[in-house]
């Protein structure tokens, strides 16, 4: 390039970033809004999660007991983790519920703008050249239904979604003990998040496995000695309790097996088997734990495209082997989704994982009550399209990650 040609080309890529910087912004403020206006819409959805983490809240800033005695049916506003969000909402505990669940959920929608963007720095994307891919992320993670239905529940997945994507970040920059609080921070969200520690452990990073588990015990510590150590007894028997719920719509291998093999009073069996039963959770199981032994056996061969979706694959592998797996919980799938859409794979991997993105986009019936029509028959199997959908995508993630393999690298 001549010196005459450099200053416009300076002046082009200026100009370049600066229409980008307005698309982007363009961008965040329609899906955000969107976002925000449809969680907040008048359907009473918040009273089922929100509104725990409010009463909880309300209950510490009364001096009350955080985990409330249960001996019968169980409770609508028990709190079933650690003090953490509790701890976190009281201001808002102070507030009418309909005004903080308006603050909760423009909170939300910051948080998932984040973790957008920050799987974005962790991926190596470049600003204003990826601006593309930058997008495909954005609209993926706002027109998706179990982020909406996140956003309207008021749970708190959105959090568990972004220290992920803060971990993409430290496994760029090589920040192990940065990744180790985010372990930390995720697994005091939600007690079962302790699963993200695989990651670390197939990388050989004993280190800062071992941080985290300090971390999560330190934390732990902070909170129960604000709330009281006589909450933590009932932190375990409260953790025990809801460890299996099964007059719920769980989206797992678990509950898939309970709820199409075994009496329950979310859907009718389609037969009550115990062979069938056993036989579920093993090929589910058994798929899972192969594909994880994989990963362990190949960590240390990986490369950085692969190591994204190893991460990914993990914080999958997570929720469809827990024993309770809400609907909402498959915002956590979406680190996977984006692996596939901004990695180096081949086209046809692109388009399924798409194709498998379009499903999750689509409303299904994978909450409770399920309407009497879906509760019967061969249309109750709509209740399972999400459960499906995660584990065709963890077989595409386990094929991508494989295939990369036999992929020639560039010197």
């Amino acid at each position: 390039m001549n010196d005459d040609a450099r200053p416009a080309a300076r002046k082009n890529a200026v100009l370049n970033g600066i229409v980008a910087a307005m698309l982007l912004f363009l961008v965040l403020r329609c899906l955000g809004v969107g976002a925000y206006r449809a969680g907040v819409a008048p359907g009473g959805l918040f009273l089922g999660d929100f509104g725990t983490y409010h009463q909880a809240a309300r209950r510490l800033n009364e001096g009350k007991q955080l985990y409330l005695h249960e001996e019968g049916p169980r409770l609508l506003y028990q709190c079933v983790s650690s003090p953490f969000i509790p701890v976190l909402v009281r201001p808002l505990g102070k507030l009418p519920v309909d005004a903080a669940f308006r603050i909760w959920v423009a909170c939300n929608v910051t948080l998932l703008t984040l973790a957008a963007l920050l799987f974005c720095w962790g991926a190596e994307m470049r600003f204003p050249e990826d601006i593309a891919l930058v997008l495909l992320v954005l609209f993926t993670a706002f027109r998706y239904w179990p982020a909406v239905i996140e956003l309207a529940m008021g749970n708190s997945d959105v959090i568990l979604l972004l220290a992920i994507a803060g971990m993409f970040v430290c496994n760029r920059y090589k920040k192990w003990m940065l990744f180790a609080l985010l372990v930390a921070l995720a697994t005091l969200t939600k007690t079962w998040m302790i699963g993200s520690l695989f990651f670390l452990l197939a990388r050989r990073k004993w280190n800062a496995a071992a941080a985290a588990l300090a971390f999560i015990a330190a934390g732990a510590a902070i909170l129960f000695t604000v709330v009281g150590w006589p909450e933590f007894a009932r932190f375990l028997e409260t953790t025990r309790r809801y460890s299996s719920q099964p007059d719920l719509v769980s989206l797992s291998v678990a509950g898939m097996a309970r709820m199409y093999f075994t009496a329950n009073h979310v859907l009718k069996p389609w037969a009550d088997n115990r062979a069938l039963y056993l036989a579920t959770l093993a090929a589910g199981y058994g798929f899972l734990m192969a594909g994880l032994a994989y990963l362990w056996w190949k960590a240390p061969l990986m490369n950085s495209a692969q190591w994204r979706l190893l991460l990914a694959l993990a914080a999958l592998a997570i929720i469809l082997g827990s024993p309770v797996c809400h609907q909402f919980y498959y915002v956590l799938a979406l680190p996977l989704i984006w692996a596939l859409l901004t990695g180096p794979g081949a086209w046809p991997v692109k388009l399924a994982a798409f194709a498998l993105y379009l499903v999750f986009s689509i409303p299904t019936p994978g909450l409770n009550p399920v309407a009497e029509v879906l509760r019967h028959g061969i249309r109750s199997a709509e209740v399972a399209i999400d459960f499906l959908t995660g584990m065709a995508l963890w077989a595409l993630g386990l094929f991508e990650l494989n295939r990369e393999f036999s992929t020639p690298v560039n010197p």
